[in-house]
């Protein structure tokens, strides 16, 4: 996916000649792709910890109440360089045979330079196909708001060549806002132990552009997720040994396409009495690079915490500092308040 990386003016910004360069290369780059390049989603790490932004069709999924929040700072390096937000809250009801859902994801660019926000509803209907075969399939109905702030932006003409001084005395254009509808669909089958998954976002190819500029469709985005949880011990005692808890396995696969942005992301979970470890490796197609996603997570009957970390390959940490990216996700189901019909559930990863 698209990542850009800007910091608005003020003291110390420029702490050497090669952030400077950089700086300046990432600025033009993001004027000119805010402005005639298909934007790209946003993506989280925690591909199944934010399951409502993966797939639609995960909507009441965990049957109870379900709430989640997420917090994402990508290339930490550069002070509030990318930082993003999510929330959701689903639960399965009875009478519509199906979960219900809603959500909001935020991203600040450069301090709030610019910024998307999103609002979503979700609902999603469950049927068993066969007897061993059963299907969830979401709808996604959803507003969001595009806004750009450029009053902090340091441009290569502001910079004084020789002495590296700013001059903000030149003209920048004023602020400006875009909003508009925008629908997705998914399904969620699942065979025993194992699921696969499919998603569609932008099914109209929505225009974000501001008013006056140029058309900027959103190009759809196409999501392949499959995995299975298998049991690698059964927790019972060993001859010589202490009474272990069982340990489970998932592996699992996960390709996003979007224009011309491919990804796929091959990713392992080990857990063992609430605690959980996880490792994906994600390739980009188009771009031809490639980062790891270590995660950790604690699973309590009463909450859910995770943490993980992006190491970008190929990114020289002279001129992009810290270019990964921290990730942080909590989430709480909420016990049911009455007797739930019994579905059966989706057996992904829990982060």
């Amino acid at each position: 996916m698209y990542r850009s990386c800007i910091k608005t003016a003020g003291p110390g910004i420029f702490r050497s000649r090669s952030l400077l360069i950089s700086f300046n290369i990432v600025t033009a780059f993001l004027m000119v792709y805010s402005e005639t390049i298909d934007a790209q989603d946003l993506r989280f790490s925690q591909f199944y910890a934010n399951r409502l932004y993966l797939n639609p069709a995960f909507a009441g999924s965990e049957q109870c109440p379900f709430a989640m929040a997420q917090y994402r700072n990508q290339w930490p390096g550069f002070d509030g360089a990318y930082v993003s937000y999510a929330a959701s809250y689903d639960e399965y009801v009875d009478f519509i045979s199906g979960g219900i859902g809603i959500m909001a994801v935020s991203d600040d660019l450069a301090g709030g330079a610019f910024n998307r926000t999103s609002f979503h509803a979700q609902y999603s209907y469950y049927f068993q196909a066969t007897r061993e075969v059963s299907v969830q399939a979401g709808l996604e109905f959803s507003r969001v708001q595009r806004k750009i702030d450029p009053s902090g932006f340091v441009l290569p003409g502001m910079i004084d060549r020789v002495t590296g001084e700013v001059n903000y005395s030149g003209e920048i254009a004023g602020r400006r806002s875009s909003g508009f509808f925008d629908f997705s669909a998914g399904a969620i089958a699942l065979y025993r132990d194992y699921y696969v998954g499919i998603a569609v976002h932008h099914l109209t190819g929505p225009d974000e552009s501001f008013p006056g500029g140029e058309p900027s469709g959103i190009e759809r985005k196409y999501t392949l997720h499959a995995g299975t949880s298998m049991p690698l011990s059964t927790g019972r005692p060993v001859r010589g040994l202490m009474q272990m808890g069982e340990v489970k396995f998932s592996p699992n696969l996960l390709y996003q396409q979007q224009g011309s942005s491919k990804q796929v992301n091959l990713g392992i979970y080990l857990s063992y009495q609430g605690m959980q470890a996880g490792f994906w490796l994600n390739q980009n197609l188009s771009f031809d690079y490639q980062s790891y996603i270590f995660l950790a997570g604690y699973v309590h009957p009463s909450f859910r915490l995770a943490y993980s970390y992006d190491k970008y390959l190929g990114f020289s940490d002279r001129f992009f500092p810290a270019s990964g990216a921290h990730e942080v996700s909590l989430s709480v189901p909420v016990p049911c308040r009455k007797e739930k019909k019994r579905i059966r559930a989706v057996r992904c990863p829990t982060f």
